[in-house]
This record gives C-alpha cells, sequence and structure tokens, in this order.
C-alpha cells in the first residue's frame, strides 16, 4: 500500500479508465447473444456477491450454452 500512496491519484485515476476502456473493447468483440448474456450475468453476479462466485456461475452458464443443454 506505501507503493500507492507514492503516487498521485490523477495518475491512479488515469490507470482505472484505460483498465475500464480495456474491458469495454473486449465487451464490442461479443457477437453472440448468449455472449452478452453471459457477461451480463458474470456483472450482476459480481456485483451482488463477489468476483470468485460471478466466474464460476459464468464458467458453468457458458458450458451450458456451448453443449445448448440451456438456451437463451
Amino acid at each position: 500500500m506505501a507503493v500507492f500512496n507514492l503516487l498521485p491519484m490523477a495518475i491512479l485515476g488515469i490507470l482505472l479508465v484505460f483498465a475500464g476502456i480495456q474491458l469495454a473493447v473486449i465487451v464490442m468483440d461479443l457477437g453472440r447473444p448468449k455472449d452478452y448474456f453471459v457477461a451480463t450475468l458474470i456483472l450482476g453476479i459480481t456485483l451482488a456477491s463477489n468476483l470468485a462466485a460471478g466466474f464460476i456461475a459464468g464458467m458453468i452458464v457458458a458450458w451450458l450454452l456451448k453443449w445448448e443443454k440451456l438456451s437463451v
């Protein structure tokens, strides 16, 4: 944490903006409605609980959609 105190908050804010842009570019590459559904599901579960739960649920739903055991 001491390293973060050495950096001005403006620089950390710019780094956060660049990380957000990179995530937006990844979402723009999604092509199918199933992919958008999985990304939205991961986002919702991550915001509601934690990142690990969102990741696990996303992997399970993506797997079920891939094998067409579930449809959207």
